[in-house]
């Protein structure tokens, strides 16, 4: 019978080509068949030899920060606000896909002029008065004041609330997970920035780009936020006292 020297093993080349295979992710049989040696051989290397057993422990996943080396190259400083630092992608479209998505459906909102939420509420206003509501009868007047309410939303360049949710997710902090988008957080972003009067991402790539605000101050656009706000507000009350009329 040979002589075996498998009783010496696990050599320090050994220790070496498990890092290698581990970092890989290659499962601990793959690892057994490539050493030469069974899975049973293997789990005894596992349990005697502190090296290995440090090797095979299950490793927490990076988080995909701003600091992931997948994602650093493609990041940079957008702005500060309280102390803290934003940042945002070179070009949207190196997003995730799980991130993107929320910019997308927030896009496709701007488009509009206004939220799916609103948008809804229109459509619940038209259909009460349409149907008669507690008059038993169509109201004229009523419809006249929804069609000129919804014009006048889709005059506006854009909603405001709706520029912040999209700023929310084009601008991130050193703690946010890449490869998602918390709308919670996102909401508390928004209320930092609000409370601080910090409007300075509306003139900053790419929500500057996205409305040509690069050349406007910011106090001139502060003050066009609040009249926008504003009449947003008294179209929203007129459309809420249609539907109340007509439930």
């Amino acid at each position: 019978m040979p002589f075996s020297m498998n009783f010496l093993r696990p050599y320090k080349s050994d220790i070496h080509q498990v890092e290698t295979l581990t970092k890989l992710g290659v499962s601990k049989t793959d690892i057994a068949s490539v050493l030469g040696i069974t899975i049973q051989q293997f789990e005894k290397w596992e349990s005697k030899n502190t090296a290995i057993s440090e090797l095979l422990k299950p490793k927490a996943r990076p988080e995909y920060t701003v600091s992931h080396p997948d994602y650093a190259h493609m990041i940079e400083e957008a702005f500060a606000c309280a102390g803290k630092r934003y940042y945002r992608f070179k070009d949207e479209f190196r997003m995730s896909t799980g991130r993107y998505k929320y910019y997308y459906a927030v896009l496709r909102e701007l488009e509009l002029k206004l939220s799916l939420e609103h948008l809804e509420e229109y459509v619940t206003a038209f259909k009460a008065v349409l149907n008669g509501g507690n008059k038993k009868r169509i109201e004229l007047t009523d419809l006249h004041v929804l069609v000129i309410n919804l014009e006048s939303r889709l005059k506006l360049a854009f909603d405001p609330a709706t520029i912040k949710k999209l700023a929310a997710i084009a601008y991130f902090d050193d703690t946010e997970d890449l490869l998602s988008f918390d709308e919670r957080y996102g909401a508390k972003k928004v209320a930092l920035w609000e409370e601080h009067k910090f409007y300075d991402f509306f003139l900053t790539r790419p929500i500057g780009e996205l409305f040509n605000a690069n050349n406007i101050s910011v106090d001139s656009l502060t003050e066009r936020l609040a009249m926008d706000e504003m009449l947003i507000q008294d179209l929203r009350s007129s459309l809420l006292t249609v539907l109340e009329a007509n439930s």
